[in-house]
């Protein structure tokens, strides 16, 4: 049990800096992104973020659950986030965001995934 802890334990601490700054109120953007579409890269880049980490968690543990729960469990946690910012002031719920949130978690799985292929045990990972 510690094991699997240790393993996800840099994930759950991504996802909660990622649903902490999904709660602030009126972000201002650095200058370098203000340009189209902007606000979808930086949710493609913090999801992404978390795809990786929650499948190096995934490779550590050995886990026997697909890597589909892992994506069902992040477009959960990014559609609450998204309905969570229709009361945050400055804020509004964006199916689009959500989009690129599951689409980046996706890419972070793929990323990982072509970049140390099979597990040890030739197990594919997904």
């Amino acid at each position: 049990m510690t094991r699997i802890i240790a393993a996800y334990l840099p994930a759950a601490a991504w996802a909660a800096f990622v649903l902490f700054v999904g709660g602030l109120p009126d972000v201002d953007a650095p200058r370098f992104l203000d340009f189209p579409g902007a606000d979808k890269l930086v949710h493609f880049a913090m999801y992404g973020v978390l795809g990786v980490l929650l499948m190096v968690g995934h490779r550590w543990t050995r886990a026997r659950h697909t890597v589909v729960w892992l994506l069902l469990l992040v477009a959960a946690m990014a559609a609450g986030d998204e309905v969570r910012q229709g009361v945050v002031p400055g804020r509004s719920p964006d199916a689009m965001d959500w989009m690129a949130d599951v689409i980046g978690a996706g890419a972070g799985f793929l990323v990982l995934r072509t970049f140390l292929g099979r597990d040890q045990g030739g197990r594919d990972e997904s």
